[in-house]
């Protein structure tokens, strides 16, 4: 082995015992290097939230890219924490590493077996990183003719969206389901969210129970690809489409889509009959009628006298009955009626008459 011989061109000759030699000239200013220590990536891990902050590395899957093609039968490998201790060959550390803080740097030492002035050191970190949390609604709602505005939160290094965007939000004009990707410090997290189509209810069909005073029910049925609340004040809305215990009256149902995309309403009129009237000229009470019949128009009524004499009838227009018959005020007492509803339904009872 000669040492530290200027660059330039020699001849060099070789002998054995046996008198045998062989003669070769070489310029080693181009010779190759006799140690070559390949850059390695660093290598990263990544622990959830809440994990304890540590991992076991195994350095061992760095050696065959840090050698490459030379053959590790001619080379030594050791791994050192510190750079002298690399070029001094001292102090190697096992190829399973404990790490428990964020980063460390690893210097790995490559020697030619034999020839221990040749070797080269390179370095690369283990790295520690924690998984970034999203906090992302997970289900959104177009109208029609709209947009919906999807955020992932501030502060990641990158984002990658699954519609090819890399902002930190994305504009959706169209249902289906979007995901992003975001990376913190080398951790990545995915979150799907998804875009469904929302629409006023498109029809809204009421049913109800009435003829009492204050036990009366409405029930509502709609169609439409929306999520639906009710009210019959326009304040105070539910998700039941159902109300009960209601005074009779007129009520405004409305139907209110929860993503804000339409509020629909029906008028529906909850029908009792007064228990009784005066007719004595002093402006209140002066006939007898079903309150709100107008809303049903194929009502009908019919007045009869405690004798079962049909006093009068009327339909659901009337401005009802005033107590007289042929033009002559009947006695204060009881009277009955015979109600037929528009949808065929039949109420009976009575009312007094009172002067």
């Amino acid at each position: 082995m000669f040492s530290n011989l200027p660059a330039g061109t020699y001849t060099f000759r070789v002998e054995d015992g046996c008198g045998n030699r062989q003669i070769k000239t070489q310029n080693i200013t181009v010779l190759p290097d006799l140690v070559i220590a390949n850059q390695p990536d660093d290598l990263f891990e990544c622990v959830e939230p809440g994990e304890e902050f540590s991992h076991e590395f195994d350095l061992s899957v760095q050696t065959p890219v840090i050698l490459g093609d030379q053959p590790d039968i001619s080379y030594s490998l050791t791994y050192h924490l510190t750079e002298v201790d690399a070029e001094n060959g001292t102090n190697p550390i096992d190829d399973l590493y404990l790490l428990t803080d964020s980063s460390v740097t690893i210097y790995a030492r490559v020697i030619r077996n034999n020839i221990l002035i040749c070797q080269e050191v390179v370095s690369f970190t283990l790295n520690i990183g924690e998984t970034p949390t999203l906090d992302m609604q997970q289900n959104y709602y177009l109208c029609e003719d709209s947009f919906v505005y999807i955020h992932a939160g501030n502060g990641y290094d990158s984002y990658q969206w699954s519609n090819g965007e890399t902002s930190s939000f994305i504009i959706a004009t169209e249902p289906g389901t979007y995901s992003v990707t975001v990376n913190q410090g080398g951790c990545t997290a995915t979150e799907e969210v998804i875009v469904d189509i929302s629409e006023p209810a498109e029809g809204i069909e009421v049913e109800i129970e009435d003829w009492t005073y204050d036990h009366n029910n409405i029930y509502v049925t709609v169609t439409g690809e929306g999520i639906y609340e009710y009210s019959i004040d326009g304040d105070n809305f539910q998700e039941e489409s159902y109300f009960t215990g209601l005074e009779s009256g007129i009520y405004t149902v409305y139907v209110r889509d929860i993503n804000g995309c339409g509020v629909e309403e029906a008028e529906v009129a909850l029908l009792n009959y007064p228990k009784f009237f005066t007719p004595n000229k002093d402006g209140i009470n002066e006939t007898w009628r079903i309150p709100f019949s107008w809303f049903e128009e194929g009502l009908t009524v019919v007045v009869f006298d405690r004798y079962g004499k049909v006093i009068t009838s009327f339909d659901a227009e009337a401005p009802g009955w005033d107590g007289t018959y042929n033009g002559h005020n009947l006695p204060s007492t009881d009277y009955w009626f015979l109600v037929t509803r528009q949808d065929g339904r039949v109420h009976k009872g009575h009312f007094s008459l009172v002067r």
